[in-house]
C-alpha cells in the first residue's frame, strides 16, 4: 500500500483490516454464551449495540492514531517491532 498519498479507498481499505484484525471471534463465544437464554430479538439487539460499539471504538483510535503517535514519540518502526513480537508471542501460544 501507498501511504503517500490518503484518499477514500485507502481509508476504506485500513478500516476494514482494523474490523477484520479485532477479531470477531474472540467476541462471538462470550456473546453465545452470555445470550444463550435470551430471545432471538434481543440477541440482534445486543449485537448491533457490539458492532455499533465496536465501529466508533474503530473510528476513533483510527482517527486519532497519528495524532496519538506524535503525542506520545512513537514511530512506525517501533509499532513494526511491537506487532512482530506480539506476533511471535501469539505464534508461540
Amino acid at each position: 500500500m501507498d501511504f503517500t498519498v490518503i484518499d477514500a479507498a485507502l481509508v476504506g481499505k485500513l478500516l476494514l483490516m482494523l474490523l477484520i484484525g479485532m477479531g470477531p471471534k474472540i467476541a462471538l463465544v462470550p456473546f453465545l454464551e452470555k445470550t444463550h437464554a435470551f430471545d432471538a430479538e434481543t440477541k440482534v439487539r445486543i449485537g448491533r449495540k457490539m458492532v455499533l460499539t465496536a465501529l466508533v471504538t474503530a473510528l476513533i483510535l483510527f482517527a486519532s492514531g497519528a495524532f496519538l503517535m506524535r503525542l506520545l514519540h512513537i514511530t512506525g518502526g517501533a509499532v513494526a517491532v511491537a506487532w512482530g513480537i506480539i506476533l511471535a508471542l501469539i505464534a508461540i501460544k
